[in-house]
Order: structure tokens, then sequence, then C-alpha cells
């Protein structure tokens, strides 16, 4: 289960097959770092309350409050100079969802929301959607502190890969589950599950 693999992530690499799970994607990219990414995330937060609040006992939610925030990005750039966010591009934030949330029922929400949102938060609200994800088979790894300390750990999942019969799906892609929030905490107190997507299909 999600949940479960999420809390058991350790500094070694692992394999995990996840199962299909509902999402809400802000469907807008946004850079890491970035007053975008804060706006894009209030409305995600937002509306993840939202759906938890219809759900009854929300036994779904294990230890959070919410599920914790996942973002997908891609390396564009290898100056090593630059910090690790200026050499990701923009990527797309999303939250797990309950799996009984409906389409019905999240787009009541959406609407609900859209009567109070606050300035300059609308064009998040109108890219948020609700989809099924399938990640399928992932590598994934626990990073404890900065995020521009990523790379180390990411080198340690490059290996495993070729060790156990496996490709990446994208050298360059990746999802990244943020366990602390970096709004509030210290960058050496981050925890963030790193996730690349593998198959045991041979490479084009």
């Amino acid at each position: 289960m999600e949940c479960r693999t999420l809390r058991d992530a350790t500094g070694t690499p692992e394999l995990n097959h996840l199962s299909p799970a509902p999402y809400v994607v802000i469907d807008s990219p946004v850079a890491p770092g970035s007053q975008e990414l804060l706006q894009a995330l209030s409305v995600l937060e937002q509306l993840s309350t939202l759906v938890k609040a219809s759900r009854h006992g929300a036994s779904e939610y294990e230890h959070y409050a919410l599920f914790p925030l996942e973002g997908v990005w891609a390396l564009i750039e290898n100056d090593k100079t630059l910090t690790f966010d200026e050499r990701v591009a923009p990527g797309k934030i999303m939250m797990r969802q309950a799996d009984s949330v409906t389409l019905a029922e999240f787009h009541e929400h959406r609407l609900s929301l859209g009567q109070t949102i606050g300035k300059g938060h609308e064009r998040y609200l109108n890219t948020a959607r609700l989809v099924t994800i399938d990640e399928g088979p992932c590598v994934q790894i626990l990073h404890l502190g900065p995020y521009n300390d990523e790379p180390a750990s990411f080198a340690i999942i490059d290996g495993f890969p070729e060790e156990n019969q496996l490709q990446r799906v994208s050298a360059n892609t990746h999802r990244e589950i943020y366990l602390v929030d970096a709004r509030t905490a210290q960058p050496a107190a981050s925890q963030t599950v790193l996730r690349v997507q593998v198959t045991d299909s041979p490479a084009r």
C-alpha cells in the first residue's frame, strides 16, 4: 500500500510495484521554490481538505492529516554549479486522495472552492483535475536533508536498475514525495522520498 511504502522508505533503494490510485493534479507546470508553486499548493491543499472532510472516519488516511505533497520533475541541465532546483524544469504537483473519491464529488468540491478562492489562485483551480495515476514498478529511496543534496541519493538509485535487470522508464524524470513541509521545516530536517519508474523490458 502507498502509505506503508512511504513510512517504510529508507536510505537503501528498494523496488515497489504501486497500484493505481486517485490524485488531484494541478495541471499547470510550476517551478521549484517559486511563488507560483505556493499558490498551486494552496489550491491543492484546499481541495484535498474538502475531499477528506467528506470522508466518514477518514480511515484511508492512516497517519496523515492529508496525503503528502508530490511533484514530478525533469532534470534538464547538467551544470553542477547551479542548484538542483535550477537544473529542474517546471513540473506538476499533486496529492493522493482517498480511494473512494468520485469524479462527481471532486467537481462539486472544485465548484464550491471556486466561490471563495483567493485572488491569483483561480488559474490553478481551473487546471486542477482528478486522475488515476498508475506508476507501476518504481525504485524509491528516502532522502534526508536539503533538496540540493538530492543528487547523492539519485546516484545511489542509479545503480539499482542495472543490478536488478531493470530499465528506467525515463532517464531524466522523477517523482518526489515530501514527508516534511518545506514551508515550516529547516532544510536539514527535510525528508523526501525519491522515486523513478522502471520496467523489466529491454531499452529501445
